[in-house]
């Protein structure tokens, strides 16, 4: 391995990785998206390919912009048709789902699905999520159900 990079909360104008939890790359290889729990947060970086440099492209944060349910972020990972981002929470007990675009690797809130609401259960300090290489099921782990 070579050292490439480093991309700092504050620098440059990259935000929302406080307390960078976790990391996921969008299987065209593009985008990298991490989750931020200290801002509560999904930050979005495009990808150079041959130099695997990033460029910070936006954030998402938790009760900024309709966004909610995203207070803990641990856990973000790509569906494998591209066209999603989901996020677990483990503070809110709760997964939220983005749109993805493709080209810009930005995100739009879609919808969160939270733990004792609505008939969810289960989801209480959710803290890691897979999905099945299908996209069509997502797995979560969570620590106190």
């Amino acid at each position: 391995m070579t050292f490439v990079e480093v991309r700092k909360d504050g620098d440059a104008g990259v935000d929302g990785l406080g307390g960078g939890d976790a990391v996921t790359v969008s299987p065209d290889g593009k985008h990298l998206y991490t989750a931020g729990p200290g801002e509560n947060s999904v930050a979005v970086f495009s990808r150079a390919s041959t130099t695997g440099e990033l460029t910070f492209v936006e954030f998402e944060k938790d009760d900024v912009g309709g966004v909610d349910e995203l207070y803990g972020a641990t856990s973000v990972t790509v569906s494998p048709n591209r066209k999603y981002v989901y996020s677990a929470y483990v503070t809110d007990d709760a997964v939220a789902a983005f749109g993805r675009n493709a080209t810009t690797g930005e995100l739009t809130f879609v919808e969160d699905e939270k733990d004792d609401t609505g008939g969810v259960d289960g989801l209480d300090g959710a803290a890691s999520i897979a999905l099945s290489p299908d996209g069509k099921h997502l797995y979560v782990a969570a620590e106190n159900d």
